[in-house]
């Protein structure tokens, strides 16, 4: 069984934080606008304005959060 070194565990576990920073940035920032855009939605989703713009607001500091830390790393 080839042991891992402790290099190579945080080289690990830096590329699936990286991958869930990255994830979370692109989900994040879409969702945000389209929960933040009342035309794009529409009533379609099912929820009152005040309530979209809360979701939206909350996907898009995620977003942004998620994106620094992706940037950061690169």
């Amino acid at each position: 069984m080839a042991r891992r070194t402790r290099k190579e565990k945080r080289k690990s576990n830096s590329d699936s934080e990286l991958w869930v920073a990255g994830v979370a940035g692109i989900v994040g920032l879409i969702g945000g606008m389209l929960f933040l855009s009342p035309n794009i939605t529409g009533n379609a989703v099912g929820v009152n304005e005040l309530a979209s713009n809360i979701f939206g607001t909350v996907l898009l500091v995620t977003g942004l959060i998620g994106s620094f830390f992706w940037l950061r790393s690169h």
